[in-house]
């Protein structure tokens, strides 16, 4: 590595022999008579990275100017070597405070010089490949940053378009009242869920959780979402097609079945979800659900009494040839139906205890007075008072149904 030198003594016999040495290794010299000399060359030569000065110098020493060279941003290392003919304990002392590098002793032979030259040599190189290391690394830290941002940004565009997908709180349709409570936990969430009318008489609602975290499982349950809308039966895309809207709305197990034909891909794949899905008949109050490896649905009546409905059913996308059953149940007046996500039961607190079925039913038991959505914001409150954090490792969810 060819570099240039900057020579700093007063006597120019001095300042001639160092120069002839220094060409001599290779490196180009350039001379100052004293400190402040050598200040204006190092500010107006931004290729000098190495100082060779005498310490006895009139106007400013090579004290003066380490210490001034050590306080000076010149948007480089200076590597300063002292040569000095003092050479007892304490002016070594004071060379190093001042910021020198090393030192050359008077009277010194050439093998010397370039000994301490070559050292500095070897240092400022390592220092060069670390600033450019760094270099580097701070573009790619920028690059990551922009891509960093720009992922934050599409996730909170999707999120945003995930929220749209949720229906109204407080809804009340045809006698049955629906409330929800919904914590991702993430920017996108696997579970969905919705409730909406599919004829004079129907009522459908469903929950459901897609396996894993992240984008892919936000993606499936945004394409679970749309193939099971209740919009125009003239869109083929929607599980509701005229053709099965009589079958259906009597039978949610033949909904599940096909969903476990349309998103089944194979056995290794395991890109599956859990559903409950339900048909409430405004007519008689006959509630059929049907479930797909969903937590069991917790049936409240008005009096504080507590029924599991527990129905068989094997996650969607697991199995070819899975099949499904229907349960029936009938809601009265007061009554009230909760359907929740197994980010719920599974929420830890510090000692690795999972909330559970129980603490849940007897947490609905005790607030079976509160109205549904006071009960929904007291169990959120519940279940950060149990995790002793505000985010969880797995979305929450609740879906609360009652009785008018």
């Amino acid at each position: 590595m060819r570099m240039d030198i900057l020579i700093v003594d007063d006597l120019a016999e001095t300042r001639s022999l160092m120069s002839m040495l220094i060409r001599k290794m290779g490196h180009r010299p350039i001379t100052a008579e004293n400190g402040e000399e050598a200040l204006s060359v190092l500010r107006e030569s931004p290729q000098i990275s190495m100082v060779l000065s005498d310490w006895m110098m009139p106007i400013m020493s090579g004290i003066a100017l380490c210490k001034t060279v050590r306080k000076t941003d010149f948007g480089r290392y200076i590597y300063f070597i002292m040569i000095t003919a003092r050479n007892q304990k304490e002016d070594m002392i004071e060379g190093m405070e001042s910021g020198a590098d090393d030192f050359i002793t008077k009277p010194y032979m050439s093998h010397e010089v370039q000994v301490r030259v070559n050292a500095g040599v070897r240092i400022l190189e390592l220092e060069h490949r670390l600033a450019e290391q760094n270099a580097k690394l701070m573009h790619t830290h920028e690059k990551l940053e922009r891509a960093y941002a720009l992922i934050e940004s599409d996730l909170e565009t999707a999120a945003a378009l995930q929220h749209d997908l949720l229906p109204k709180t407080r809804s009340v349709i045809n006698g049955y009242a629906f409330d929800w409570l919904f914590i991702p936990c993430n920017h996108t969430a696997g579970d969905i869920f919705n409730y909406f009318e599919m004829n004079d008489k129907h009522i459908g609602f469903y929950q459901l959780d897609v396996a894993g975290h992240g984008v892919a499982s936000a993606m499936l349950s945004f394409t679970l979402s749309k193939f099971l809308s209740p919009i125009a039966a003239a869109d083929s895309a929607t599980i509701y097609a005229e053709e099965f809207v009589k079958d259906f709305t009597e039978q949610p197990s033949l909904i599940l079945e096909r969903l476990n034909k349309r998103f089944f891909k194979n056995e290794d794949a395991m890109q599956y979800f859990t559903i409950c899905f339900g048909i409430i008949n405004t007519k008689n109050n006959a509630i059929t659900l049907s479930r797909g490896g969903h937590p069991f649905p917790i049936l409240l009546s008005k009096q504080g009494e507590i029924t599991l409905v527990d129905q068989k059913g094997i996650p969607i996308g697991m199995l070819a040839d899975a099949s499904f059953k229907d349960e029936q149940i009938t809601m009265h007046k007061g009554d009230r139906l909760f359907i929740y996500s197994d980010g719920v039961l599974e929420c830890r607190n510090p000692r690795d205890e999972m909330f559970g079925p129980q603490r849940l039913i007897e947490f609905f038991s005790a607030h079976k007075e509160m109205d549904v959505e006071d009960v929904l914001e007291a169990l959120k409150k519940e279940l950060k008072h149990w995790h002793h954090q505000d985010s969880f490792e797995d979305d929450v969810t609740v879906l609360g149904i009652e009785k008018q």
